[in-house]
């Protein structure tokens, strides 16, 4: 016992390690984050109902009016909850020291930097009980009688609200029937699914009343439809390949799992599965692959697992050849970890406080009120974290913020000439320009970094990080062919 609590005070120490610069972030606004501070009550509602989620509404709502921290802190208790309860999974089914290895690798990840957005909580909820549905599996075996087939159930039917894990529900299902039976026959498929037909059915129940009662609607019809990769004959290639990747990759595992040949290569083989199927539901909605390379997107959230078990084995198949060079590597990677994520939330910090700079100076520009379309011309992208622009709702947010009106709607310089073609920027609630009424002046807001400013050094200086600079334009049509 006194080990087991060890094991979780390391695993503690190490994340807080990396992610201690988190709880600076309280109040700090990004992304989709601006729409789900700048909205009207009335609004916020109206905006979960139509992607399909209203019951996401009274999360946020309670979260919200919980002070500033209450985002930062309930994201480090539920990322540490998803890392513990993923070494009990992993100890479960592996050798302890691999599990424990693999959890480290884990907690001191970088792959989870858009965890700080407000937005993301409920799906972040929602893995957490994706992974405690796991373990509860694993711990019954067998013995996982109707009572925990219900809870389990339960905890599964909310995570599935993150969609993605209604595919990646075959990774517990797998390792659980793995558990429980020697062999892969249809008559062990067939007793299984008898026995534990709960779980079985539980994303297709889900699945079927979500498309009944939560089909998103409105300015969202089609969100995140998994038929859109037909529409892209590339997309549709990708789908193809990994697909085919995963049938191989579980045949072939099958084979192996029926002539008793369970190795540590079996483990590989698992955790890139683990991978590919990650990635399979984004692929699907029309994700490009690149999204999957960058530590920034939330579109990791599952490769996270995978990847710390490939790394565990790695430094596991060192030590039986070089146990010093598994000893270095086990400390390179954690440290090489712990210092990415720092630097990433840094940039985020970085991030909030050029934000906030920009806000004061549009506060301060007397005759914003005279535009009500503001374009942005962000040519400090190095002073943004990963160099970003703002999307529209971001820059909408800031002059919300800066007028506490919504009369005004942002727009960053690459996004004119889908503005002037297309309408539906145009009393969406999504917005928060739902007093917008459109006009051919604007206002052209440059931002451009002070001279020496960047990344880290901006953080300690007690100067202005970047310029902003405002020209009134008599046509927006003007702006149309300029880049940013």
């Amino acid at each position: 016992m006194k080990t087991y609590w060890a094991k979780f005070a390391t695993l503690l120490t190490l994340q807080t390690a990396s992610w201690w610069l988190l709880f600076t972030l309280g109040g700090a606004t990004w992304w989709d984050d601006w729409v789900l501070k700048s909205l009207t009550t009335q609004d916020r509602k109206q905006y979960f109902t139509e992607i399909g989620r209203p019951f996401f509404y009274p999360i946020h709502l309670l979260l919200l009016n919980s002070g500033s921290l209450a985002y930062p802190v309930t994201t480090f208790a539920v990322s540490f909850g998803i890392t513990w309860v993923c070494y009990l999974i992993a100890r479960l089914q592996i050798r302890e020291s691999l599990a424990f290895v693999s959890a480290c690798f884990l907690a001191a990840m970088p792959m989870t930097f858009t965890r700080v957005t407000s937005i993301f909580e409920p799906f972040m909820l929602g893995l957490l009980t994706f992974f405690i549905a796991w373990y509860l599996m694993l711990k019954r075996g067998v013995r996982l009688n109707l009572f925990w087939q219900l809870l389990v159930g339960a905890l599964l039917f909310w995570s599935y609200t993150t969609s993605s894990l209604l595919v990646w529900v075959l990774m517990p299902m797998a390792s659980h029937f793995a558990l429980i039976n020697e062999k892969v026959t249809w008559r062990n498929l067939a007793d299984y699914v008898t026995k534990f037909w709960l779980i079985v059915i539980s994303p297709i129940a889900f699945w079927a009343i979500d498309r009944v009662y939560f089909t998103p609607f409105g300015h969202y019809k089609n969100y995140n439809n998994p038929l859109k990769f037909l529409e892209e004959p590339r997309q549709l290639l990708f789908v193809a390949v990994v697909a085919a990747t995963l049938v191989s990759l579980a045949w072939y595992t099958i084979r192996r799992f029926n002539r008793r040949k369970r190795t540590d290569f079996d483990l590989g083989l698992f955790a890139i599965f683990s991978i590919l199927l990650g990635a399979l539901p984004y692929l699907m909605i029309g994700r490009h692959p690149r999204v999957f390379f960058g530590f920034s997107d939330r579109f990791v959230l599952l490769y996270t697992y995978g990847l710390a078990l490939s790394l565990g084995l790695l430094v596991s198949w060192l030590a039986t050849k070089r146990p010093w060079l598994s000893k270095l590597a086990r400390v390179l990677i954690l440290g090489a970890f712990v210092l990415m994520t720092n630097a990433g939330l840094s940039a985020f910090l970085l991030d909030a406080r050029v934000q906030n700079e920009v806000v004061a100076d549009l506060q301060n520009y007397k005759k914003i009120s005279y535009s009500s379309t503001v374009v942005f011309d962000n040519k400090a992208k190095n002073l943004f974290a990963y160099h970003r622009h703002s999307p529209y709702y971001e820059e909408t947010g800031w002059l919300f913020r800066a007028t506490g009106n919504r009369t005004h709607l942002g727009l960053n310089l690459g996004e004119v000439k889908t503005f002037l073609k297309y309408d539906y920027w145009i009393n969406v609630p999504r917005y928060a320009a739902t007093n917008y009424s459109p006009s051919n002046k604007a206002l052209l807001v440059t931002i451009v970094d002070s001279p020496g400013a960047g990344w880290p050094q901006s953080l300690f200086e007690n100067k202005p990080a970047v310029i902003v600079r405002f020209t009134r334009v008599r046509d927006i049509k003007s702006l149309s062919g300029r880049r940013e």
